[in-house]
């Protein structure tokens, strides 16, 4: 019967030793060595690796890859992945760590490249569960070119994708003369939508903003949002920025997927209510709609308030084929220090500009008080005529 039984089951109990050998030795380092060293022939060349280790289905470090293609070479110090293997069969890939640090990518120049193809629409794929506890990323620095290269100190988030639906927190995002950055991110994705349903960004110490809106594909883009700030401080940008600003703002953008063509978009800001601080003074900026198409500016009751002048704008300017102003400008100016440091006194003008945008026809009307420069000296002048930049035409 011991006989029998050998005989009949002997090669099946062979097969199945030799399969559970073969899988358990790709889960240990060896394996997965040998499995590298496998699949390299059917890699792409230029792809090499100093040192590999770990297990396939535990965690896998690699240290010292470099890959090298006539667009780029891409160096990477140090990178690590744990993850877990049993998800996959529920159509779920959960990532317990995924840390990369020292990323070094050059873009190169490509010779005789082809133009590219017109961009088809984008389509939103059907993605399997996906977990990324923890995604560290840490000195990365991007140089194209003679260009400034881009340097990234350290990125670090997590974040759960599922049925359309992403769930993302920004832990930290270090950029050399930037403040750390942290955020929080909700949003739905459909085949050619993103409903952005929350997205908070900290700023350290210099406030935040929150944003929530749809952004539509396709051959033509377009974004609705509505945009909150609260004390924000630009000050980082420019030491005359403005700083605690607080308010909210409507947002459009419509476009096509054209990069470097500025006809191919347009920006709308509508109910623009913004309010600050600016030089140690109370600021307000206010519009009922602002719209920028990259040649175009239209504003409707643009509105600038400081301690130091009040602004009003009504109309528009740009550099399209007409180049053409066709707008009023109001200012009130208590004090006229701000634009020139030898300059003293007050304005209050109103200018209808017409004409070409360089060389507008303006038509003034306002008054200057206590006007003082090193050669000039004028308690009060009403002005009221007409100006061209091509030569004066009449005044009083």
């Amino acid at each position: 019967m011991t006989r029998w039984f050998l005989y009949r089951f002997s090669p099946w109990l062979l097969a199945w030793f030799t399969l559970i050998v073969l899988i358990g030795g790709l889960f240990t380092e060896t394996g997965l060595r040998i499995l590298w060293s496998q699949a390299q022939p059917w890699l792409p060349e230029g792809i090499s690796i100093q040192r590999l280790s770990g297990a396939l289905p535990r965690d896998i470090r690699v240290e010292g890859l470099r890959v090298e293609q006539p667009s780029l070479i891409l160096q990477v110090e140090d990178a690590e992945l744990r993850w877990q293997l049993w998800p996959l069969l529920r159509r779920q890939v959960q990532l317990d760590l995924l840390r990369v640090q020292g990323v070094q990518v050059q873009i190169l120049e490509v010779a005789n490249a082809q133009p590219s193809e017109p961009a088809e629409p984008f389509f939103w794929p059907d993605l399997p569960s996906l977990q990324v506890s923890s995604l560290d990323l840490s000195d990365l620095r991007v140089q194209s070119g003679e260009s400034a290269p881009f340097v990234l100190d350290r990125l670090r988030l997590q974040g759960r994708y599922e049925a359309g639906q992403l769930q993302m927190e920004l832990q930290e995002l270090r950029v050399p003369e930037i403040p750390t950055l942290q955020a929080e991110l909700l949003a739905g994705f459909k085949e050619q939508s993103v409903d952005l349903q929350a997205l908070r960004l900290n700023i350290e110490q210099s406030g935040s903003l929150s944003l929530n809106g749809e952004l539509q594909g396709g051959p033509e883009l377009a974004a609705d949002a509505q945009l909150q700030l609260q004390d924000l401080d630009l000050r980082h940008f420019g030491r005359e920025a403005p700083h605690a600003l607080h308010g909210a703002l409507g947002l459009q953008l419509r476009g096509t997927p054209s990069p470097g063509v500025a006809e191919a978009g347009t920006i709308r800001l509508d109910a623009l209510n913004l309010r600050g601080r600016w030089r140690d003074q109370p600021l307000q900026l206010m519009a009922k709609s602002v719209l920028w198409d990259g040649l175009l500016l239209s504003a409707d009751d643009l509105r600038l308030d400081h301690a130091d002048g009040k602004l009003r704008f009504d109309g528009q300017a740009g550099t399209s084929t007409q180049g053409q102003w066709n707008g009023r400008l109001r200012a009130n100016l208590p004090s006229l220090r701000h634009l020139a440091d030898d300059l003293r006194g007050r304005a209050e003008l109103d200018l209808q500009l017409r004409g070409a945008l360089r060389t507008p026809d303006l038509a003034i009307k306002g008054r200057l008080q206590g006007l003082e420069t090193p050669d000039l000296s004028l308690r009060v002048a009403d002005i009221q005529g007409r100006l061209s930049l091509r030569g004066a035409q009449n005044s009083d």
